[in-house]
């Protein structure tokens, strides 16, 4: 199916991304089975933690495949979402160190759950991300 995407995507600029459950090396088996240069990994700053996986190292390893958007998420008790970003299992300020020191210039995409309190809790965690990425930001 993802081989298939990247066919259709071919001719155009889009690039066709795969947010999944696997490590390291099961990432490198699928794109290995992919077999196309439009192909990428968006990482979860959570999910992987959820699937016993580190971020930081799923960056590491698969930066030369990765998409320019990372999901920015945090959460306790394995629940997706339901902490400030850098306050839950995710252990975002160590994604983030990651990241600055590749250069990342991509897009990060908030993806907490901000049904109550929506103002305060993006804003808390749009604060982390200006915190954490100071240097990089374009503001």
């Amino acid at each position: 199916m993802l081989r298939n995407a990247c066919g259709y995507a071919k001719e155009s600029d889009v690039l066709i991304a795969t947010e999944n459950t696997l490590g390291v090396t099961g990432n490198l088996k699928l794109l290995s089975a992919v077999n196309h240069p439009r192909c990428r990994v968006l990482i979860d700053t959570l999910n992987p933690v959820l699937w016993g996986h580190d971020p930081s190292d799923l960056i590491k390893n698969l930066w030369p495949y990765m998409c320019d958007q990372i999901h920015a998420k945090d959460g306790v008790g394995g629940v997706m979402g339901n902490a400030t970003l850098n306050t839950g299992e995710a252990q975002f300020s160590k994604t983030a160190d990651v990241l600055r020191s590749l250069g990342f210039a991509g897009c990060l995409v908030l993806e907490n759950e901000y049904d109550q309190e929506t103002e305060i809790r993006v804003a808390r965690d749009i604060a982390t991300i200006k915190q954490l990425f100071t240097e990089m930001l374009k503001i």
